[in-house]
């Protein structure tokens, strides 16, 4: 039988399926979430809303900019005689 729990009237979380918090979260904190979101007013429903939608796009910026970080420490460092040489090699590319 597939369980499926209601947070309230726009979300619900099928924990049959494979998303990635069900092997985080257990059905006793799906459902202490679901008792705090049952106790906040209309207006503050939306705000969880859009903060848990604004979630995944956060992580997929984190995940990039982690893939950039790790991809830039492979590259061979350059190396300056002085500050100013760094900063001149800078703006001599973005002249260019």
């Amino acid at each position: 039988m597939q369980r499926v729990f209601r947070i309230k009237t726009w979300f619900f979380i099928d924990t049959k399926q494979a998303f990635p918090y069900c092997e985080i979260m257990t059905a006793m904190e799906i459902s202490d979430i679901d008792e705090m979101l049952l106790k906040l007013p209309g207006e503050r429903l939306h705000e969880v809303r859009d903060y848990i939608g604004y979630l995944p796009e956060k992580e997929e910026k984190r995940k990039i900019f982690e893939q950039r970080t790790l991809k830039a420490e492979q590259e061979t460092p350059i190396r300056f005689e002085s500050v100013e040489d760094a900063v001149r090699a800078v703006f001599d590319e973005t002249q260019d």
